[in-house]
């Protein structure tokens, strides 16, 4: 099992420019989606006269939206920019309410639930959201757990958390956050910098 203490990964995970992290969002396929979810105009806020846009995880994270709504679109778009598994379709006729509750920091079951309950969110959308929402739960601030990083996660010393699957992503959340950041420290980096490693690289070494 390979460690990421050992040279070269410590100084290419420090170097990783994760906020430059980017997808290709294509306008056309897209506006029929949005237009039968009765979303024409957030499409036209999203695209405005684009055929394709760049959605980086900086400005999800840091550029002042005007509503909630458009930036919860934008991280559904940045997450699902091929709409894997109808993600983003069956989410745009709960965007309000995805929107009202994605923002408000919350203890990690109840921030889960109040999303889960909505309808058709798993472990994946829920924790993008409370990522580009800079949440934190019991002070460690909120990763990205997807299906990738549960499997990719396991082959790697430092990452393995006992029993992670993706059935029980929630339950096993909080200690993958404490894993991630403490491994961090001790590398001398950010966690999402582990985490975007994991994702990208975690089965190529």
């Amino acid at each position: 099992m390979p460690s990421l203490f050992k040279s070269p990964f410590p100084s290419l995970i420090q170097q990783l420019p994760v906020l430059q992290h980017s997808e290709s969002i294509g306008a056309e396929f897209w506006r029929p989606k949005f237009t039968e979810k009765g979303q024409a105009d957030l499409w036209k806020a999203i695209f405005g006269s684009e055929s394709t846009i760049r959605l980086s995880r900086e400005r999800l994270l840091d550029y002042r939206y005007s509503n909630e709504i458009q930036k919860c679109a934008e991280i559904l778009l940045w997450g699902y920019p091929k709409n894997l598994n109808q993600v983003v379709t069956n989410v745009l006729g709960a965007l309000a309410d995805v929107a009202r509750l994605a923002p408000k920091p919350a203890p990690w079951p109840e921030y889960f639930h109040q999303l889960r309950n909505l309808g058709g969110l798993g472990i994946s959308t829920i924790t993008k959201f409370a990522y580009f929402y800079s949440h934190k739960f019991e002070d460690k601030r909120a990763l990205i757990l997807d299906m990738q990083i549960v499997a990719k996660s396991a082959r790697w010393d430092e990452t393995v958390v006992p029993g992670l699957s993706w059935a029980n992503g929630d339950k096993n959340y909080l200690t993958y956050l404490h894993t991630m950041h403490g491994v961090a420290a001790q590398m001398a980096c950010a966690a999402d910098q582990i985490e975007f490693f994991i994702f990208t690289f975690g089965n190529t070494f």
